[in-house]
């Protein structure tokens, strides 16, 4: 069952807010998925209050499961509910959590490359068109990665788990990108571009939150 995470980011500068217990949750967790071949699948994207089915089916936010736990600035756990179950939120460093949206851009390109390919191909285009959807995609990953190395990007990843038995039954990935406002030349005209807040970029910013099914091994998504 697909669930929602509530909650706000963790404590920045805290190893494992909560206590060595979040710690151990989170590992027991990923060992767990790792032993029974437990793995996530996009279902879900919310962006600007726009939600989208996702196009790639291959990304999840682990990676291999066991580097969540390296990735990790802060980890924090609260009891859902007064059930069993717990929320785990990990705080991914702002080196993973670049490293993170990469590889998200990295798969959604690719799979609409394969998409607008199959669409071109089983319409009798011609191998130019095919060929400019190659060079379009290639152009958009190198502008990704370019407006990705200016940006701040935050990402808290939210596990719902049961105390118990470690096997999680959610996983939602909320991501808050910045990006710096370009300054006007002396040339050009406009108003001047306001100071730079303490700690913060000034300019475009977005919040993107991914939610996850979690299947088992030789498992696929219902439709």
């Amino acid at each position: 069952m697909l669930a929602v995470l509530s909650g706000g980011p963790a404590s920045a500068g805290c190893s494992f807010a909560g206590g060595e217990d979040a710690g151990r949750l989170l590992e027991k967790t990923l060992a767990v998925m790792e032993e029974r071949g437990l793995s996530s699948v996009p279902v879900e994207t919310d962006a600007g209050g726009l939600t989208v089915e996702p196009r790639a089916r291959e990304w999840n936010p682990f990676g291999e499961a066991a580097d969540l736990a390296k990735q990790a600035a802060a980890v924090t756990v609260t009891r859902a509910g007064g059930g069993q179950d717990a929320l785990l939120a990990v705080e991914l460093t702002p080196e993973a959590a670049k490293a993170l949206l990469g590889r998200r851009l990295e798969a959604e390109l690719e799979a609409i490359r394969r998409q607008s390919a199959g669409l071109a191909a089983s319409g009798g285009a011609e191998n130019e068109l095919v060929r400019r959807i190659d060079r379009r995609i290639d152009d958009a990953k190198r502008e990704a990665a370019a407006l990705l190395a200016e940006a701040e990007v935050e990402t808290v990843i939210r596990l719902r788990v049961d105390r118990r038995s470690a096997v999680p039954s959610a996983v939602c990935a909320e991501t808050r990108i910045v990006r710096p406002a370009k300054a006007l030349s002396a040339a050009e005209d406009g108003p001047p571009a306001e100071p730079r807040p303490a700690g913060r970029t000034p300019g475009w910013q977005e919040t993107i939150i991914d939610n996850f099914l979690v299947i088992g091994q030789g498992e696929e998504r219902e439709p």
